[in-house]
């Protein structure tokens, strides 16, 4: 288990026997830690804009890269060959996870929420304050549909786990889960909804399947 604190401290800890076996000092608050599929890698990101990719087994640091902008989600890829940062400025990042190069960069109009990645790599799925969630290829950074639309901030966006379909959760108390386009089919003019959930305290007949979302 591996635990960052505000005053900098990044702890592991030793869930059977509830101890920490190792501690290192950060150079600022430690806002987020995130775990790769295997295990075998995590991601630390620190107030001061900082991002570090450690080995879990010793805690070595692979690299770590400077960013002008406060990351607000991140993820690694389930076949651990990418890692996507989305910052406060709209922007998402893609890096070589092994070598940290930079690969792609995609943009929104406003704030990135959320990041997530298909089952098998080949996407990538991001979530933002303008009021969509948009699918991009995750090498080129170029969107492979038109946005999926929102009435509000869009906070969090996942596959399911075969990636056919994607999830979107909203302020405007939808959560919606659309239809992925198959893999070398030109990009649908309709978006398929194919489930609609309505959340809060105003909903009323919540569950509305199979609706056809024409953009």
């Amino acid at each position: 288990l591996f635990v960052g604190t505000h005053d900098g401290h990044l702890q592991t800890w030793d869930t059977r026997n509830q101890s920490v076996i190792d501690m290192r000092s950060l150079s600022s608050s430690i806002e987020m830690i995130v775990v790769s599929a295997s295990g075998r890698y995590f991601l630390s990101i620190t107030a001061d804009r900082r991002a570090t990719v450690w080995l879990a087994g010793n805690r070595d640091v692979l690299y770590e890269f400077q960013l002008d902008d406060r990351i607000t989600d991140a993820a690694f890829s389930p076949d651990e060959r990418f890692i996507v940062a989305g910052t406060e400025q709209g922007n998402a990042m893609v890096w070589d996870m092994k070598t940290g190069v930079p690969i792609a960069s995609v943009r929104h109009d406003s704030k990135v929420r959320s990041v997530s990645i298909s089952p098998d790599s080949g996407l990538l799925f991001t979530g933002s304050d303008d009021n969509t969630a948009i699918l991009w290829n995750i090498r080129t950074g170029l969107p492979v549909m038109p946005p999926f639309q929102h009435l509000d901030i869009v906070r969090r966006v996942e596959f399911s786990p075969d990636g056919q379909l994607a999830l979107t959760g909203s302020d405007d108390n939808y959560v919606r889960v659309w239809r992925v386009p198959r893999r070398g089919h030109d990009a649908p003019h309709d978006l398929d909804l194919e489930v609609e959930i309505l959340t809060g305290n105003d909903a009323r007949d919540s569950y509305l399947p199979f609706k056809k979302l024409s953009l």
